[in-house]
């Protein structure tokens, strides 16, 4: 038997075929849209949307371990664990850096103008300061009523609900409106993760991305469907399509599952990306930014030698 999903009106066969376990779900097949270079730009940061001009950046400025980030429509939000701050990006490129996340940021999410972040300690929350492209401000953020984080890692909302990863079976969730904490449980570990019309996924950073129906965040949720992803898979973004993008830590690749199918071959390979984290998807100009923790001689990209964000295009085709 196949599950499906239905995303934005398309049926799509989603992360599993036939019942009960992980597998390939098919015979794989290959990208039909393999990612063509230019992927960096200057500093580590963006490469260009096909038909721009190259983005350019007022000062270098480096990722150093660039881990979960979140796309607004508008800014690109990276959290980087080593140097305790939250990075947004602009659409030219540009680095405007908000310091004095103590407790190392993993996982970042923006709602209602207020940024929040799993780090060291619990989940905290920021309103959004007013920020001058490519300054650095001191910020202090505040632990959020009632915190159930310890070190919690992906965390993204579902209306004023925030669903929140430990790395545990365990999935907490955080009302906005009334400050209320539940948990639910899970078939699963959960890190990273992912929400689109019902459904979400979440990598398990041993093997598997698995998939669950949305349902009363005061129960157990089984998994309606799972797909095998070797190297540790973290980050995880579904696009309008239905296509998800999975990044693998230890492995160095992002790996694509295209209508329930994982490809034959990397999306991206560890020429590209050298162990990748978040993942986030901008619609409107077809790219998907991986965040890639380093550049060495084994992996990343040649030239490269601190984190950096990496664009690729994507198929949107249905």
């Amino acid at each position: 038997m196949k599950k499906f999903f239905l995303i934005n009106s398309l049926l799509i066969s989603a992360l599993f075929s036939g019942c009960g376990g992980g597998g390939g779900g098919g015979a794989a097949i290959t990208p039909s849209n393999t990612p063509s270079p230019p992927f960096v730009v200057q500093t580590s940061v963006f490469s260009p949307v096909a038909g721009q001009a190259a983005m350019t950046q007022s000062s270098a400025a480096a990722l150093n371990n660039p881990r979960l980030m979140t796309f607004d429509g508008a800014y690109l939000y990276v959290a980087t664990g080593v140097d305790n701050s939250v990075v947004r990006i602009d659409a030219n490129g540009i680095q405007t850096t908000m310091t004095g996340f103590n407790g190392s940021p993993v996982g970042i999410a923006i709602r209602n103008g207020v940024l929040y972040a799993t780090q060291t300690g619990g989940f905290y929350q920021l309103s959004m300061p007013a920020l001058t492209n490519g300054a650095s401000v001191a910020v202090t953020p505040s632990i959020v009523t009632n915190n159930m984080c310890g070190n919690c890692l992906g965390v993204l909302f579902n209306g004023n609900v925030a669903y929140i990863a430990d790395g545990s079976s365990t999935l907490k969730t955080f009302d906005t409106s009334n400050n209320g904490w539940q948990q639910i449980t899970l078939s699963n570990a959960a890190y990273g993760l992912a929400l689109k019309s019902g459904y979400l996924l979440a990598t398990d950073y041993t093997q598997s991305v698995s998939g669950y129906n949305v349902s009363s965040t005061t129960s157990t949720w089984s998994s309606v469907a799972q797909k095998t992803i070797p190297g540790l898979p973290y980050g995880v973004a579904i696009a309008s399509n239905g296509d998800i993008y999975v990044s693998s830590y230890a492995a160095s690749t992002v790996t694509r599952i295209h209508s329930g199918v994982v490809d034959s071959t990397p999306f991206l390979d560890s020429t590209k990306v050298c162990h990748p984290l978040g993942l986030a998807i901008n619609e409107s100009t077809q790219s998907l930014y991986v965040a890639s923790e380093r550049s060495t001689a084994g992996c990343g990209l040649t030239g490269q030698s601190t984190g950096y964000i990496l664009r690729a295009s994507i198929d949107l085709t249905p």
